[in-house]
């Protein structure tokens, strides 16, 4: 249950004393910082792909900025912003 801005919740009847640890409060999620990115001239498609300059803005489609294992991936979302930005 979700009260005045924290979690509570009742232990199971039947736990066993070493489960405890499994139960313990988070707080990690509660002190998470989203940041704003602020861009001109720039195409938002409804996917929420970026394109500036014929480019895509890293960090706007997944996988693309974070790592460089799946560069295909670039392409493939690169494209859809594309073709949706020459519709428009």
């Amino acid at each position: 249950m979700y009260k005045d801005g924290v979690l509570t919740y009742e232990l199971p009847i039947n736990m066993e004393s070493s489960w405890k640890h499994l139960f313990l409060p988070d707080y990690k999620y509660e002190t998470v910082s989203l940041g704003v990115k602020e861009l001109k001239n720039c195409f938002v498609t409804h996917y929420g792909l970026v394109v500036k300059k014929g480019f895509l803005i890293p960090g706007c489609a997944p996988n693309l900025g974070f790592s460089s294992y799946d560069e295909s991936v670039y392409f493939k979302h690169w494209r859809k912003a594309s073709e949706q930005y020459y519709v428009s």
